[in-house]
Parts: C-alpha cells; structure tokens; sequence
C-alpha cells in the first residue's frame, strides 16, 4: 500500500512551478520482488547500456550486477547505497531517453530497485542532482516504490515528513543517517522556495549543523552523512577545495562520518580535524558502484566497510575497510557486474591490478622532511669501517620519501614500516631512491653500482639506531603522549602551556609513527629546551617502545586505552601493553602520567614511576572538579597536592578536561607554577594567527601573533630566516610588546631586541611601550624603527612593506596584531579567532543581520527577500566593510546589489549559486574578493572593480557562465586558480602590462586594453 499520495493538480503549485514534460508513457513488464542487505556504496545509476543489456524481452533483470558483492552486504548489520536515479513509472526510463529539454535525465525501473533490494542493501541515500527530473510526483512515486520495498531512506522528503534525518538502531547503537546535495541538475527553478524547502535536501551548512544537532537530541549516537558534491571534480582523483570546505563544515556540524558521491571517480580517504579537535573520518568519493559508463576511472569503485562500537558508553568507528572493485562490461556473460579485489581478469583486463591501483587512490599520502647527516658518523653507529672520504647528507630517508642529497634506506613503506623487504623489490626501490636525487643507499645488500652502505642490522633497527643516536646529541627535555584516542589534542595542548615559558619542538600533523617520528627528531636544534612527541601506540604491537628509543623521552603520558586496531592487537589489555612499551625509551627515574579514569590503565604494572589524572577518580593526583561551560569554553579546578588552581579551557567537552589534566601534569613535570600551566592552558585554541603562513594580493604575511615570549620571538624569526623570498625582497619582522612581563619587562624586551638583531630580519619595526627596548637592542645591527601608536605603525608598513616582502607579526596577543594586519590587507583574521573584545554586538535590520565590531560592522546574513538588494554604508555608527560568507548564498530573489561605499571584502561564496544578474560593480575601497565570493552566478554578465582592489580568490567568479566582461584594475596583484573556470564568453578589461593581462595571456581569455 502506498505510504504517500500523489498530489493533485491543485495541490501541485503550492510547491512546483513548472513540472517537467513528456509524453504518455506505458510500461508492459513484469516486476520481480525480494528481500536484502548492504554496507556502505556509492552510486547506484542505470545509463542506456545498462539498461539495454538487462531488458530480456518485456523483462528487466538486474541482479547479475551485484552477483560477485553481495556476501559483503548480507553479511552486515546497516546497508548503505546512493541511488542516484529516480524510480518513475509514467516517466520515461533513462534507457530509452536520456535527455530531456536539453538536461541529463535519470529513471530506472522498479526492477533496479529490486535488484537493489535483493543484493543486501536495505538503506538508500537518495538526496542527489536528478531529484527533479521527474517533477514532485516523480519524487512521491519513488519514495512510494521504496517504501513499498521496506528500505530505509533520507534525502528525499513529502509534505507528511517532520524531520530530515532517520535514525536506526542496531545492537543497540543509536545511528542518525544524514543525506544532501550541492545541486540539482539545473532543475531547482521548477519548485517553489516552500517545494525546495519541502522535498529536497539542498546542502548548506546551517542546515548540516542544525539537523545533527536535532539527531543528537533525539539520542542519535553515531552520525553519518553522505554529500552529493557538485561538478567542480567530476572524473577526477583528487577533492576539490570545495569539497574540502563542505566536508569541514559537516566535520564542524557534528559528523562522525562522511560519505562523498557524484565525482564518477574513486577519491581519497582523510581524517578531518573538526572545529573541537575531534577526528572525523572522511571518504571523499567511493565512484559508481552501479554504471555503464565508458571510462575506466568510472568503473572502480570501492566498499566501505565500517565497523562500530560501543566504548565506555560512546559509538565510535573502530575499524573499516575498504574493498576495490571494478566493473567490467562482461564478465562471464554478465553484464557490467561489479567485480571486487580477488577477482582475474575479464577479456584480457587484469582486473586485480586495476583495484590495486584504486587502493592506491584511497589511501595515497605524500609528506615532505629533511636533515643533514655524514657517512662517517652512519659507519661508526652502525659498526662499520670508517670510510677515508666522508660526505654529508640533507637527510635520512626511506626510499619512497628520498630527497635530493639524502641517505635513503632500501625498505618498503607505508603508514608504518615493512620490517622485511623481498630482494626482488631492492632495485625497484633503489632506482626510485637515486631518481629522486639520495646520494647514498643504505641496504641489505649491494645494488647495481650504486653507492651503498651495507647494513648489518635489519633496516628497522638500523633506522632506530641512527635517529638514536642523533637525538643523544641534543638535551631537550622530552616528553611522549600515546594511547589510542586523544592523541593529537593532548598533544597541542602540553606543548601550549610548556610553549609559552621554553623554547619548545614538537611534532607537528600526524607524524607520530616510527617513520615521521623519526624525521621529526632530525629537526631538533640546539636551542630547544623541550620537545613534545605524539607517538603511536601501534599497530604493530610495539611501535610505542621502537619510537621511544628514538625520542627518548623523560616523561610520557597515556590518554586512553580504547579499541582502535582491535585486529590487529587482539585486546585492550594488549593495546595497553603496547602504550607502556614507551618506557623502553626512558630512564629509570622517568615519569609516567595515566589515566586514572581509564579501568585498563588503573590496573597497570609500570616500571617507571607513575602519576594519575581523572575526573571521576578521587584517588588520583590531579583531579578536576567543578566543571562548568560557559560562552567561551570551560572552567575547573585541579585539585593536587593539597593544592586547588582554576583552569580555563578554549574548547569543551570531558575528553579535553582529561587532556589538560594530562598536560597540567606534564606542566608540573616541566617545573612550571600552577599560575603558569593555567594561563598555557587558557592559549591553547587552534587559530588563524599562530604560526600561519598566508598570502593576499601578492603580499606574504607570517602571522604568529597570538602569544609571545623571548623563546618564541626567537623561535618565529628563525623560521622567518628560512622563508625564501626573491630578488630584492626583504624581511621584515614587526615586533610587540610582550605582555604579562612583571619585573622581567626590560629582560625580555631586551633579549627580544638581541634575538632580531642576530636574526636574519632586514627591517625591525617594534610597537608597543615596552617594544622601545627591543628596537634599543634591535638597531645595533639592524633597521629599526620604533612607535607605540597603531596608526603610526600602520604608516610604517605601508611605507617600509613591498609586494616582495614577507612580513612577520609576532607580539603579545593584547596586542592585537592581526587587527593591524586586517587594517592595512583588508582581511579578518581579528574577527575569526575569538578576539571578542573587538565584536561588541549583535544586531539586525529588516534586510539584513550584523556582527558589529569595535570600528567596523559585517553584514552575516540576508533577512528580505527583495530583488534589489542596497547595503547600507554604516550600522549603529559603524562603516560596513564586511559581506561574510554565505551571507547571500543559494538566494533565488537577489537580481542586483548596490555595495556600501566603505566595503574592504567580499567573503567565502558570499554570493554562491544566487541569481544576481546583469551587472555588478564593486567600489574603489574593496580590497579582498575572496573564494567562490561570486561563484555559480550563471545570470551574472559584467562585474567593475575599482582601483583599490588587490586580490581575487579561487573560483571568485568560476561557473558565472554569462559573464562575458570583468574590468580588473591595476591594483589586483593575485588572482587565485580557476577564478574564471567556466567562463566562456568572458573578456577581461585592463591596463595594458597589468597583472589582469599577464594573467589573462596565461590562461586563455581574451584581453581588451582600457585607457
């Protein structure tokens, strides 16, 4: 019986405005019905060869297709595909008409769906581009026909429909299932703004966050999203940047998984680092999984296969896999039937190597170190004879990652080390090494005549061995956090509070195995008095131990012994015996610092001496109490020792009350007061202004502006020193105050002046009161200039600072440097990293809503719905400068827009996929035309800007497929990639010998010269 009605004509228009058209259709077939189960697909389609070669007479027959994949899905509890076809019967079929009115068209049977149905799958993702084709009945009968079938669904929705989400249980896990789509085929202008709010699922960002966060109050425990991407990287390997950008909101939103479809390719996995730290897991396209398409990289395509569990009350993903396939056009006399890893060959097609290559793209990584090292020292470690002539080396590496001048061991790699390697593949990896520039190929045994040590040792231990023993040349006081979840933020979080007192190494991304691991010590340096390693407990079993020796650390901490690698480890127990493997590397009087909420870590038998930290556990010796939220993060006390500090934490959640519990007793370890952990706790936050590299219009600025000490001025300027800039470029270091100085105010500074008067700064512009002192040290050997007024400062940048330029901002946060920074660039860094002395309020008019700052206001979002949209010049007294991102996107009322006089920039698709139309000009006082700020405006045919404008970004005006002039000014020194993709009707107007026509010239699109 039919779930849902179709709807009358009468009923139509309150949500369609054009239905589609076509003739009357009759089907005579017979249907076929059952019963099935999946795990995670892509997208599931039935083209016209597909079609055609499953039509026997007046009969459909699918299952064939899925003959060789469905022990996958009957095996698993949760089956997952993306259909991306309508099922229609008084539609016609893709098959027998694949357009209409000019668009893709896509209509399958009710046949596929059983095929569907019969292969295992039971969930159906169905929020996808061909949503429309069909019109709103098109969309009822489909969700009539799976319902009909007893599939899941979302992504599709009817009038009766109250959320936008499902929710399954299974084995007592809550699991939300969340489905949306970028674009709909150019279709979206059929429906009515109540028809689009209604049936389909349109992705935008606040719908994302507000739909998991209703998920979670309904209980879900686990969420996991599937996104239909739009066109930017059809047929391609690789995600696009707004691929990236989508996946990081929903990661922001609240995901614990994400599923990409629509690129017809297999894409990579990634971990995406979320808003609160947490990892979420990311597989940005798995390919088609049902297809007749021509093209090989159509065809392979993968399952994912995800296992969850239940830890300590919390579902998380604790293993997955993917399986390659490959869909052939027979194989056996079967008709494009998807062929997993295992299987031969098909017509000559060695289909194993096929999906081995498309494991490949799933898990591909490239990472880039260096470091010099001499034979002669390699020889006496690993007891060989001292060679007569001795050589340096950029490095050690293993062959896949070989350098130009390095050492490079002759081993196969991946995540982790291949501990023995077949003499079959030495010359295959020697000859990569060599091509790659090694100068020396340390190995089991001679290779060809090329230049090699002869190893004694396994190359696992003669790597260990050698990093080893450079780490012995160094005396930072180290510190290792393992275990198997909380790694990376506990991490972040000792090195903020030991950061901000000592000069401080660390790790950085990822690299906390034995292969990173080792490269990451190679970077040590004489000044640093801590260093702060990641390290992986494994697999394989041991790894914690074999990183150890090579770091050596003094004191380590254990975070949680969760069920990562179950697998491969067997058992928590042994997951943990593998975690305290890292007091191999440390000595007797070493300091463990556990868990002692963690009932595996409770019962452990250390050989070092041990401390605990816990929230629940009165016994242990740093305990947090009074734990409160609040707008900025949270509050607690640490209770140790008799002793009672506050804490203030940037961030929530219980998991990071625990990190900063480890890292405060990392603090004490490191001889810090509680008054100084506490406040390296309140900087912890990932921001924009911590050590961040970034270029507008042409100008390269090294923002590192958050906090300062003597040790991390000193720290920045010698990374500033090795930034390369070209010929007649300078650097040039801004310096401020250091703050919170006390009695060492003049010590510091001073010291901060000596620190820039040895660096390799050309210029030394210091600002602050304090700041005099510095430039007294500073101008010894270099040009300083000096003021402690913003506006004076602000006149010697732009006087002293050329596009040629680095410029490095370092000084106290109150400082407020990146303010300066945004006033002279036009960006924004000020607004976006919790500076919330500088927003004042919040406010709204009958258009529009605003952030109102301290001399500024951003217009965030659009409230009417008017078609000629003007943007006041000023807000409560302030200058609108502002048009934040997405404040307009998706609109499909705005034609026209008249921009307030005092607008500096135009932020992330703030007018993305809108109907603006006809012509646009942007005023004299724009600097900044950011990523996407314009893209997808298909109406849009001409845009002005005006002198003043610098930067262009990344597809600023990509897919405007009408635009046919853009007037780009003298000005404009950066236009990002693709910022006209798309555009082939487009002319650009300058200056003749401008940037605009260098660029132009250099991508193909005419020019005109403007007087």
């Amino acid at each position: 019986m039919e779930k849902y009605s179709l709807l009358t004509e009468t009923e139509k228009v309150q949500y369609e405005i054009t239905p589609p058209e076509y003739d009357e259709v009759k089907h005579s077939f017979i249907s076929k019905d059952d019963e099935a189960v999946i795990t995670c697909v892509g997208d599931c389609l039935a083209e016209e060869k597909m079609y055609k070669a499953h039509l026997f007479g007046e009969h459909f027959g699918f299952d064939d297709v899925f003959q060789f994949v469905k022990q996958y899905f009957l095996s698993s509890d949760l089956s997952i595909a993306n259909l991306e076809t309508m099922i229609c019967e008084n539609a016609p079929y893709t098959g027998e008409q694949y357009k209409i009115g000019g668009k893709y068209f896509c209509n399958a049977p009710a046949e596929f769906l059983r095929a569907i149905k019969n292969s295992g799958i039971n969930f159906l993702m169905l929020s996808n581009n061909h949503n429309l084709d069909c019109g709103v009945n098109g969309i009822i009968e489909t969700l009539n026909r799976i319902e009909g079938l007893g599939f899941g669904h979302t992504g599709l929705f009817t009038p009766q429909d109250k959320k936008r989400y499902s929710t399954v249980e299974i084995k007592g896990m809550k699991i939300a299932l969340l489905s949306y789509s970028t674009w709909f085929n150019r279709n979206e202008p059929r429906l009515t703004e109540l028809g689009r709010n209604t049936f389909i699922n349109e992705y935008s960002k606040e719908k994302v966050s507000g739909d998991i966060k209703a998920a979670r109050q309904e209980g879900a425990e686990f969420v996991l999203v599937y996104i239909h991407w739009g066109t930017d990287a059809e047929y391609k390997s690789r995600p696009s940047e707004s691929m990236k950008r989508m996946a990081q909101e929903i990661a922001d939103s609240g995901a614990d998984y994400i599923v990409g479809s629509h690129t017809h390719s297999v894409q990579p996995f990634a971990e995406i680092t979320a808003a609160n730290g947490k990892k979420v897991p990311c597989i940005y396209s798995m390919g088609n999984f049902v297809t007749s398409e021509i093209s090989k990289i159509s065809r392979q395509t993968v399952i994912l296969q995800l296992k969850l569990k239940k830890i300590q009350g919390v579902v998380q993903a604790v293993e997955q896999k993917f399986i390659p396939c490959y869909i052939p056009d027979q194989f056996y006399n079967l008709s494009y039937p998807v062929l997993p890893k295992g299987m031969g060959t098909s017509n000559g097609l060695a289909i194993s190597a096929i999906n081995e290559d498309t494991l490949k793209t799933v898990g591909c990584e490239t990472t880039r170190f260096g470091y010099r090292l001499t034979k002669k020292r390699i020889c006496s470690i690993l007891g060989l004879r001292t060679p007569e002539n001795d050589e340096e080396y950029t490095g050690l590496k293993f062959a896949a990652d070989a350098v130009e001048g390095c050492a490079a061991l002759i081993s196969e790699i991946s995540s982790q080390i291949t501990y023995s390697t077949p003499y079959e593949k030495y010359d295959e990896l020697a000859d990569k090494a060599m091509e790659k520039g090694a100068r020396l190929l340390i190995s089991a045994a001679q290779i060809k005549d090329y230049p090699c040590l002869i190893t004694p040792l396994p190359i696992i231990e003669t790597f260990t061995r050698i990093i080893g023993e450079w780490r012995m040349q160094f005396d930072p006081k180290t510190i290792s956090i393992t275990g198997s979840i909380g790694k990376t933020s506990t991490t972040e979080m000792v090195y903020a509070l030991i950061s901000s007192k000592y000069n401080t190494h660390r790790n950085t991304g990822s690299a906390n195995n034995v292969r990173y691991s080792g490269t990451v010590v190679q970077k040590l340096k004489p000044e640093h008095e801590f260093y702060v390693q990641e390290t992986m407990e494994g697999p394989p079993f041991g790894a914690a131990a074999t990183i150890a020796k090579m770091v050596q650390p003094q004191a380590a901490i254990v975070t949680v012994v969760g069920t990562s690698h179950m697998e491969e480890f067997g058992s928590q127990e042994r997951i943990l015996e593998s975690c305290l493997g890292v007091q191999e590397g440390m000595p007797e009087d070493g300091l463990l610092i556990l868990n002692g909420d963690d009932s595996f870590q409770q019962k452990a038998v250390t050989q070092r001496k041990a401390v605990y930290y816990a929230i629940e556990n009165e016994k242990a010796d740093y305990r947090a109490v009074n734990i409160k939220n609040n707008e900025m993060g949270m509050t607690f006390d640490v209770v140790h020792g008799g002793i009672t500090s506050p804490v203030r934490l940037n961030c929530f959640g219980k998991h990071n009350v625990l990190n900063a519990l480890a890292a405060f007793a990392a603090g004490k370890w490191a001889g810090m007061t509680d008054e100084e952990i506490a406040a390296g706790l309140a900087k912890y936050r990932t921001s924009g202004i911590r050590q961040n590299l970034v270029r507008f219009g042409g100008q390269r600025i090294f923002l590192d502006c958050y906090n300062a000490a003597v040790e991390s001025i000193r720290s920045s300027l010698n990374q500033l020193a090795e930034i390369p800039v070209g010929e007649g470029g300078k650097r040039i270091a801004v310096l401020a105050d250091i703050l919170e100085c006390g009695d060492k105010a003049e010590e510091y500074h001073r010291s901060a002046g000596k620190a820039a008067a040895e660096s390799k700064a050309d210029i030394v512009i210091c600002y602050g009161r304090d700041a005099r002192l510095t430039a007294e040290e500073a101008k010894k050997t270099k040009q300083t200039f000096y003021t402690d007024s913003a506006e004076e400062l602000i006149r010697l940048i732009k006087e002293k600072v050329t596009s040629k330029d680095i410029v490095l901002f370092k000084g106290s946060h109150g400082m407020a440097l990146e303010h300066i920074a945004d006033r002279i660039w036009g960006t924004w860094f000020h607004e976006e990293f919790e500076r919330y002395d500088f927003l004042t309020h919040n406010t709204k008019d009958e258009n529009f809503s605003y952030c109102v700052y301290t001399d500024h206001a951003a217009l965030t979002n659009r409230i009417s719905t008017a078609e000629n949209v003007v943007i006041p010049n000023s807000v409560d007294g302030k200058p609108v400068t502002s048009i934040s991102p997405n404040a307009f996107s998706g609109s499909r009322t705005v034609k026209s827009v008249t921009f307030p006089e005092g607008l500096v920039n135009v932020r992330y698709c703030a007018f993305y996929n809108s109907s603006l139309s006809g012509e646009i000009r942007l005023p004299s006082s724009v600097r900044i035309i950011f990523d996407s700020a314009f893209s997808t405006c298909k109406d849009l045919t001409t845009a002005i800007i005006d002198e003043g404008c610098t930067h262009l970004g990344y597809r600023a005006f990509g897919n405007c497929t009408s635009l046919e002039s853009v007037v780009i000014p003298e000005t404009v020194r950066e236009i990002g990639r693709e910022a006209f993709i798309n555009c082939k009707k487009l002319t650009i107007f300058g200056k003749e010998g401008s940037y605009a026509e260098t660029y132009a010239k250099n991508n193909g699109i005419p020019f005109s010269k403007i007087v």
